[in-house]
Protein backbone atom coordinates (compact mmCIF):
# COMPACT_ATOMS: atom_id res chain seq x y z
CA UNK A 1 0.00 0.00 0.00
CA UNK A 2 1.40 3.64 -0.79
CA UNK A 3 -0.03 6.20 1.62
CA UNK A 4 0.16 10.23 0.45
CA UNK A 5 -0.10 12.42 2.77
CA UNK A 6 -1.08 16.20 2.89
CA UNK A 7 1.61 17.31 5.27
CA UNK A 8 0.34 20.85 6.15
CA UNK A 9 -3.57 20.23 6.28
CA UNK A 10 -2.90 17.05 8.40
CA UNK A 11 -0.98 19.14 10.78
CA UNK A 12 -3.69 21.74 10.96
CA UNK A 13 -6.52 19.82 11.03
CA UNK A 14 -4.98 17.69 13.97
CA UNK A 15 -4.85 19.30 17.70
CA UNK A 16 -1.72 17.04 18.94
CA UNK A 17 0.56 18.34 15.55
CA UNK A 18 -1.07 21.88 16.04
CA UNK A 19 0.71 22.39 19.18
CA UNK A 20 4.44 21.21 17.54
CA UNK A 21 3.27 24.38 14.28
CA UNK A 22 2.43 27.04 17.40
CA UNK A 23 5.87 27.49 18.16
CA UNK A 24 7.21 26.79 14.42
CA UNK A 25 6.25 25.48 11.33
CA UNK A 26 9.47 23.12 11.27
CA UNK A 27 8.37 21.94 14.49
CA UNK A 28 5.06 20.86 13.14
CA UNK A 29 6.64 19.46 10.01
CA UNK A 30 9.44 17.56 12.04
CA UNK A 31 6.93 16.12 14.42
CA UNK A 32 4.83 14.81 11.63
CA UNK A 33 7.76 13.09 10.19
CA UNK A 34 8.61 11.79 12.89
CA UNK A 35 5.34 9.94 13.74
CA UNK A 36 4.82 8.48 10.00
CA UNK A 37 8.59 7.08 10.29
CA UNK A 38 6.98 5.20 13.57
CA UNK A 39 3.96 4.12 11.41
CA UNK A 40 6.16 3.28 8.65
CA UNK A 41 8.07 0.30 11.12
CA UNK A 42 5.31 -1.42 12.23
CA UNK A 43 3.23 -1.37 8.76
CA UNK A 44 5.80 -1.18 6.71
CA UNK A 45 3.68 1.00 4.25
CA UNK A 46 5.07 3.34 1.49
CA UNK A 47 4.41 6.72 2.53
CA UNK A 48 4.69 10.10 1.07
CA UNK A 49 4.26 12.90 2.50
CA UNK A 50 3.56 16.44 0.41
CA UNK A 51 4.09 19.89 1.69
CA UNK A 52 2.82 22.56 -0.52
Amino acid sequence: MHIIIDGYNLIRQSDSLGRFESFSLQSGRNELIRRTSLYKKSRRHRITIVFD
